[in-house]
């Protein structure tokens, strides 16, 4: 659940808000927050290499949260081109 939290959730959010000039605009800023939201997403898509589920077989809280996470990030910084490097996550995300 932290991982939903803090390393997809927060990443988005905080290019959402350099984006809106929420948080002051700067581009370094900016490049910096959208490369660590890709990053995560693509750890995540490594765990998601062989597995329908975060945990187990069944759809846990864990998976609820990631769902959460996503379903935010994708409709924001996570556009096509980068959905493209993320299949497992892009499959996950749909089942």
């Amino acid at each position: 659940m932290a991982f939903a939290d803090q390393e997809i959730f927060l990443k988005h959010i905080f290019a959402y808000h350099i984006f809106t000039n929420q948080i002051p605009y700067t581009k370094p800023a900016y490049t910096a927050a959208v490369d660590k939201l890709q990053s995560r997403l693509a750890v995540l898509d490594k765990i998601l290499l062989d597995r329908t589920y975060i945990v187990g077989e069944r759809i846990t809280l864990a998976d609820v949260f990631i769902a959460t996470a996503l379903a935010n990030a994708f409709s924001g910084h996570v556009h096509a081109e980068l959905r493209k490097q993320v299949p497992n996550v892009v499959r996950y995300f749909e089942t």
